[in-house]
């Protein structure tokens, strides 16, 4: 399950509430956000979605062009440990499936 809000900025965050076991495994492996970051993106370009790392802050911007790799235009972030714990071990139908409700959250809203 995911949530998206907007920031005062305008960004859109992304963030997922993992089930318990995954939760578990987490907080168990405790990775470092550069880790977590680096981790999202090689999941993230695996299936195929252009995307930008920002480990200070625990964060992945993934773009959400239907165009596989593109690096630029409207962009979701994936906001905090669990959401970037859920892309770096989902499959890319799941990842697919994460970008493309986000996305469309954005159309909805009127910013993609």
């Amino acid at each position: 399950m995911f949530t998206a809000r907007q920031s005062d900025g305008g960004t859109w965050r992304i963030a997922v509430q993992l089930v318990p076991a995954d939760q578990a495994w987490l907080d168990a492996a405790t990775p470092s956000p550069r880790d977590l970051c680096c981790q999202a993106q090689h999941a993230l370009a695996q299936a195929q979605h252009g995307s930008r790392i920002y480990p200070e802050r625990t964060a992945v911007d993934v773009y959400v062009s239907d165009t596989a790799g593109v690096l630029d235009g409207p962009s979701v972030q994936l906001d905090g440990p669990a959401a970037l714990w859920f892309v770096a071990h989902a499959t890319p139908s799941e990842i697919h499936a994460l970008i493309s409700a986000a996305a469309q959250v954005l159309s909805v809203t009127g910013h993609g």
